[in-house]
């Protein structure tokens, strides 16, 4: 039986993206603990300090009494924060890039093995990463002249990553292809961004239930308790439920804007019809 390539829905497409997910997660699982994990686990344990240390000094603060070195530690987390940011940043596109490349070979049905998935990354990673920068320099730009609203820019140029990894083709025809892929359905892709955006939420707030069950439990119990300090050890494991929250749903994100790539296609070339025509010729 040929490959699905007709248009689909949303709930089609994430339907599509948790299968392919399921799939190989063996594979994707372990390429996204070595790529994206360790990136994950520095930036959420960083922030969560800076966070929590920026709350307890707050009690403080609008009493008057000031701690200086309180507020010192909390400055230097919050250093740390913003120089692991970009590498974190990085991460990201690098799995974003094996994904977008290893994904039509798993959709035919081939399983690549975890370091495979990690290596096909490197040719095409970096194009993401201009593209990206491309993208947000673009995104921004608008926002900042109020000329056109960022949100339609964003929505024309949301699939520019997928673009240049599965088509395997430069910034200037990256960017052009998105432009056209997504003319007339910048709703639609601003809808579906927001629907992924909710699930994504739901996911990591279910890997990331058990410190938010205790932070809820010593509020019920002490409404200042949010105040109150936190030890390290509940600091770092609150930070590491981030990161394995963002590695192993970030995954999933991804596969999901791949087969709204696909999507894309679909409606504006008829890639359903294509895919019928082949699967009948083979059997000739």
């Amino acid at each position: 039986m040929g490959v699905d390539l007709s248009p689909r829905g949303f709930g089609r497409i994430l339907d599509a993206a948790f299968d392919l997910y399921r799939a190989n997660f063996r594979s994707i699982a372990l390429a996204s603990s070595v790529v994206l994990f360790p990136a994950a686990l520095l930036l959420g344990v960083t922030q969560v300090f800076y966070t929590r240390g920026l709350l307890q000094v707050m009690p403080g603060l609008f009493g008057g009494e000031i701690a200086l070195d309180e507020i010192s530690r909390v400055q230097a987390w919050s250093v740390l924060s913003n120089a692991v940011a970009p590498v974190f940043f990085g991460a990201r596109l690098y799995m974003s890039s094996a994904l977008f490349a290893a994904a039509p070979g798993m959709l035919a049905g081939q399983r690549p093995g975890p370091w495979e998935l990690v290596r096909g990354g490197w040719s095409r990673f970096g194009w993401v990463l201009v593209v990206a920068l491309v993208v947000g320099f673009l995104t921004g730009a608008a926002a900042l002249a109020l000329l056109v609203p960022a949100a339609f820019v964003w929505a024309r140029l949301s699939v520019a990553q997928v673009v240049t990894v599965v088509e395997r083709v430069p910034l200037d025809r990256a960017i052009a292809r998105a432009w056209g892929l997504t003319r007339s359905r910048v709703w639609r892709t601003i809808g579906f961004a927001i629907a992924l955006t909710v699930i994504t939420f739901a996911l990591e707030s279910a890997i990331t239930a058990p410190s938010l069950i205790r932070q809820v439990a010593a509020s019920v119990s002490d409404p200042e308790a949010v105040f109150a300090p936190l030890s390290a050890g509940w600091k770092t494991l609150e930070g590491t439920l981030s990161a394995a929250a963002a590695s192993l749903v970030y995954p999933f994100v991804e596969l999901a804007w791949f087969f709204y790539y696909l999507d894309l296609r679909a409606r504006r070339e008829g890639m359903d019809l294509v895919a019928t025509v082949r699967e009948l010729g083979g059997r000739r």
